[in-house]
């Protein structure tokens, strides 16, 4: 398994190939932070996962079971000041 270090919103994080999203790690910066994984393959919203609202300098973990979750362009939205999401990927 990798991960990916994301710290700005991003569309088509692994590029234009479907990816196995295992876990996803929110680190909140100086204030409170959220993240939302989005499938940008497909129109409007298709958000796959939405953290609630981390505060400042705590962190959030989600995991997926099994073989993990197969998206095609995931693209992460983050709001706060300075935060950074690892997303774990086959």
């Amino acid at each position: 398994m990798t991960y990916k270090k994301v710290s700005s919103s991003t569309n088509d994080v692994f590029g234009s190939r479907p990816v196995r999203v295992h876990r996803v790690v929110l680190v909140a910066g100086s204030d409170a932070a959220t993240v939302t994984l989005e499938n940008a393959a497909t129109a409007g919203s298709n958000d796959f996962y939405k953290s609630g609202s981390v505060a400042a300098n705590g962190q959030n973990s989600h995991s997926w079971g099994g073989d993990g979750l197969t998206v095609n362009y995931v693209s992460v939205t983050l709001t706060g000041t300075g935060p950074v999401c690892y997303l774990y990927y086959s």
